[in-house]
């Protein structure tokens, strides 16, 4: 993983998810899994304005290999918040300002901005909720339990397992140590095979006091600050015009029920470097499938797609915790993504089963 791609996903996950932190609401020592679940869905409450410095490990076989340190600033009554990072030499910001994103690496010299609008489902979500979500979403693909309470940074904690059914997932085991007055994670580690992720904070203030130019950032005046959009450019096209981009036709839906909305032509650049088109499926008037149709990768591990299942006369992989079904067909890797949880896996290989060439 390069450092420009850990940043970006860490700094806009920082930066579009107004992290304010709520308290948990978890009582009294002894309760169950379901118990304290339960009780952080019905506490309302918010801690409000924080400091935070953490530091991030990436390890592989037990060995690191990539560490970062990070500060952030966040203040809960304007959402706005700021992030640094370094790693191996390397520095980047990132400010949210209510209004949008501003990323600056300052290595490389380059930065890059994304305005957030209304209607791009960016509305704030505690840790709380983000935590939430993930546990719901992954309840039928991993064991949740509560290992105990331990101090962290002098907090107390609970230390929460997620344990995957099987070998075959994207996710893997996760660990989280939640501070049970906010809800706030720690600690956290993500492990899948012979790779590790470890997150911790190393120092929380809640009581934090900001400089005028916190939420500011002082990018020299020689350096141009493009839109997001131009490091994966997209267009809307016809699927005549996608068939062209991939050179050959691809697989659509062959059911009355399913309706083609938009498809949408992405140019990847960098170390992902292809052609990809995206097509949007409505299903009985439902925003439900989403389609990602590219060349089939050379050096791809299919195993890490998911558990193996038989699709149209061939093997694929199914990804449980993001509902998504994998295979390749005629050259092409397609990657079908259900948003609908109406939508269950038998129908939607059924679905799959009866798809033909757009022409």
């Amino acid at each position: 993983m390069k450092f420009k791609q850990l940043f970006i996903g860490i700094s806009l996950a920082a930066c579009l998810v107004a992290a304010g932190c709520e308290d948990a609401g978890m009582g009294q020592k002894g309760n169950t899994p379901a118990d304290i679940v339960s009780n952080v869905l019905e506490s309302q409450k918010k801690t409000g304005s924080y400091y935070a410095e953490s530091t991030v490990r990436v390890y592989k076989n037990n060995h690191v290999t990539e560490e970062s340190a990070s500060k952030e600033w966040y203040e809960a009554t304007t959402g706005k918040r700021r992030f640094e990072t370094k790693s191996n030499g390397q520095e980047a910001l990132s400010v949210n300002d209510g209004s949008q994103v501003i990323t600056y690496d300052k290595t490389n010299k380059s930065a890059f901005s994304m305005n957030i609008t209304d209607d791009m489902g960016l509305n704030p979500l505690s840790q709380r909720d983000v935590l939430m979500n993930m546990i719901k979403k992954m309840q039928s693909t991993h064991k949740f339990e509560v290992i105990g309470e331990e101090k962290v940074l002098g907090m107390n904690t609970y230390h929460v397992k997620l344990t995957a059914n099987t070998s075959s997932t994207l996710m893997g085991d996760m660990e989280f140590w939640v501070d049970s007055k906010t809800w706030f994670v720690l600690k956290s580690t993500f492990a899948n095979g012979d790779l590790k992720t470890e997150s911790e904070y190393t120092r929380l203030d809640f009581s934090p006091k900001f400089a005028e130019d916190t939420f500011k950032l002082d990018i020299p005046k020689d350096i141009q600050v493009k839109p997001i959009e131009d490091l994966s450019p997209v267009k809307e096209v016809t699927l005549e015009e996608a068939e062209r981009a991939l050179g050959q036709p691809l697989l659509v839906f062959n059911d009355q029920h399913v309706t083609l909305t938009k498809v949408a032509l992405y140019e990847l650049k960098g170390e992902i470097n292809r052609t990809e088109v995206e097509a949007q499926f409505y299903k009985d008037q439902v925003p439900s499938l989403s389609l990602s149709v590219f060349k089939k990768p050379a050096d791809s591990d299919p195993g890490a797609l998911g558990k193996e299942i038989k699709v149209r006369q061939t093997n694929g992989w199914y990804s449980a915790e993001i509902r998504a079904l994998t295979w390749d067909e005629g050259g092409l890797r397609y990657s079908l993504l259900n948003e609908n949880p109406d939508v269950t896996l038998d129908q939607l290989v059924e679905m799959v089963q009866s798809m033909k060439l757009s022409s």
